[in-house]
C-alpha cells in the first residue's frame, strides 16, 4: 500500500518539475547590456532593411535579410535586429511577444536580438502608448578593463573612509559588470560619466 502511495507521489513530482515556468516579462527600459533571456511584449514602431543578399528564387543560394527595427512599450524604445524570417514578423503596427531575447551591442549601443534559441509571436495589439522619448539604443556605452582603470583612480579614494566607499557601491549607477577570463572585471559605463566599482 505504501509503495502505491510513494509511486504516485514520485509522479506528482515528475509532472510539477516538467511544468513550464511562467515566463517573467521585462520593460524595455530594464534592459542592460550584455543581458539574455528576455521575455518582453513591444510594438514595431519602424522597420528599416539594411541587409538583403541572393534572391529568393534561387535555390542554391540562401537569402539573407538583416533589419532594423525600432520597438518599444510604455517605458522606451529599443532597436531590434531582425534576422531572415523574423523581418516578416517585425512590420510596423504589429505587436509581438519576444521569449529568451538577448542584448547585443553594436558600436557601443545595444540592440535587441532573437536567436535560434528565442522565438517571435504576434499578438493582439497592445493598449499601452510607446514612449518614444526615450530609446536605449542611443546611449553609448564604452567597454572598460576595470583593473586597469580603477588601478589608476583607486589611490584618489584611500583617503576615503570606508562607509563612504560602500554608499557609493550599494547605489550601484554603474550599468552591469561582468568577469572575464582574460581581462578581470570588465564594467559598461555610460560615456558621458566614468563610473568606478569597488570590489
Amino acid at each position: 500500500m505504501e509503495t502505491v502511495q510513494q509511486q504516485q507521489q514520485e509522479q506528482e513530482q515528475q509532472i510539477k518539475s516538467t511544468e513550464k515556468r511562467k515566463p517573467v516579462f521585462v520593460k524595455v527600459d530594464h534592459l542592460k547590456p550584455g543581458t539574455k533571456g528576455h521575455t518582453l511584449i513591444a510594438k514595431v514602431l519602424s522597420s528599416n532593411m539594411v541587409l538583403q543578399k541572393g534572391r529568393a528564387a534561387s535555390q542554391h543560394l540562401r537569402q539573407t535579410r538583416i533589419a532594423e527595427c525600432l520597438i518599444g512599450d510604455e517605458t522606451g524604445t529599443v532597436l531590434f535586429t531582425a534576422r531572415n524570417d523574423q523581418v516578416e514578423l517585425m512590420k510596423p503596427g504589429n505587436t509581438v511577444i519576444l521569449r529568451n531575447a538577448k542584448i547585443d551591442m553594436f558600436k557601443g549601443s545595444m540592440r535587441l536580438a532573437v536567436d535560434k534559441w528565442g522565438r517571435i509571436e504576434v499578438t493582439e495589439p497592445a493598449n499601452f502608448i510607446v514612449k518614444e522619448d526615450n530609446n536605449l539604443s542611443l546611449v553609448e556605452y564604452e567597454l572598460v578593463n576595470v583593473v586597469e582603470e580603477v588601478e589608476a583612480v583607486f589611490n584618489s579614494y584611500m583617503s576615503i573612509p570606508l562607509c563612504f566607499i560602500s554608499a557609493a557601491k550599494r547605489i550601484s549607477d554603474y550599468d552591469q559588470y561582468s568577469q572575464d577570463h582574460c581581462f578581470g572585471y570588465v564594467v559598461y559605463t555610460r560615456c558621458s560619466r566614468f563610473m568606478v566599482i569597488i570590489p
